[in-house]
């Protein structure tokens, strides 16, 4: 966290030196949390945050004492009182190992209340509420859905099946729809190896692989001015695998390539997707369906800043 400048610290905070003008309590002001260890929230709410402050404990003889306004717990008073942004990292446990741990970045914050309740121990404990700013993309609260829909998927609002592949993949692919009421194709076929025809003889084929070096020995070979029949079309709408259900969008973050891939001495033809740029975690992936300029047949629904309101 610290290579990427979201925190720097070996606590959980990280503050930053201000301007006091006489004020004591002002000179230090939060700028990160992580919400782990004696300071995580338990109630895991994806829009808010109820961070416990620092202390507890005599620093000379270890007992359990009552948390006062001092040392870490100033910076935190500080951003309270300034109303300043608070970036917040979430710790979760790994449930894939014993003793690890997922760090989240959940975005900006902001401190909008500060109170001292009595803790576990029967001794006074600082509680500060950060809640998230608006027009920010989900980070946490994906991460939360998910691990909910992994105990049960019938909990996913717009679930329409459970899953598509019946069975045919590791794992479960769900069809979901979270725009409108549309049900999936009523007759459709999961397959995880493609249905072709085989081509004899492909015209303007580039004998060039990805790396880019010709005749390289590789057998899946890209190509470059294809130029094929009008009636040939590779078609999903009655068959096909988890990409015939990508959805579009006017600001794609993948694009499609045509493929020609040899198979026993013979050319196959074959739809392949990219990433456009760097794609976060549990981000959707979209691509433009060809005619995103407006005045298209079908609505879109990408809410994108460049959306054209139509595709098709």
């Amino acid at each position: 966290m610290g290579l990427v400048g979201l925190h720097s610290g070996t606590i959980d905070m990280e503050f930053i030196g201000v301007e006091d003008h006489g004020d004591e309590e002002g000179k230090q002001i939060a700028v990160s949390v992580i919400s782990s260890g004696k300071n995580a929230d338990k109630t895991e709410d994806p829009d808010s945050l109820i961070f416990t402050g620092f202390g507890g404990t005599d620093m000379y003889h270890g007992q359990p004492c009552n948390q006062k306004l001092e040392r870490l717990n100033i910076p935190l008073e500080a951003a309270f009182r300034k109303k300043s942004i608070v970036r917040v990292v979430r710790c979760m446990k790994d449930e894939k190992r014993t003793n690890g741990n997922i760090y989240i970045y959940d975005g900006t914050y902001m401190i909008t209340n500060r109170w001292e309740e009595e803790g576990q121990n029967g001794f006074i404990v600082f509680k500060f509420k950060l809640v998230r700013e608006p027009d920010q993309k989900p980070a946490f609260g994906i991460w939360k859905s998910i691990q909910n829909w992994r105990n049960g998927l019938s909990i996913r609002p717009g679930l329409i099946l459970e899953d598509l592949s019946n069975g045919a993949e590791n794992l479960k692919v769900c069809l979901v729809n979270e725009v409108d009421k549309e049900n999936g194709p009523a007759l459709f076929r999961y397959v995880t190896s493609l249905i072709h025809e085989v081509i004899n003889n492909i015209p303007s084929m580039v004998d060039r692989c990805a790396c880019g070096r010709r005749s390289c020995g590789s057998k899946h070979v890209f190509r470059e001015k294809l130029s094929v029949s009008s009636s040939l079309v590779i078609s999903a709408k009655k068959s096909g695998n988890v990409a015939r259900f990508m959805n579009h969008s006017c600001s794609p973050n993948v694009f499609w390539q045509s493929i020609a891939r040899e198979q026993n001495g013979l050319w196959c033809l074959y739809i392949g997707f990219f990433a456009m740029k760097h794609i976060p975690p549990l981000t959707e992936l979209r691509y433009d369906y060809g005619k995103s300029r407006g005045g298209g047949k079908k609505m879109c629904l990408c809410r994108t800043k460049k959306c054209c309101g139509s595709f098709g």
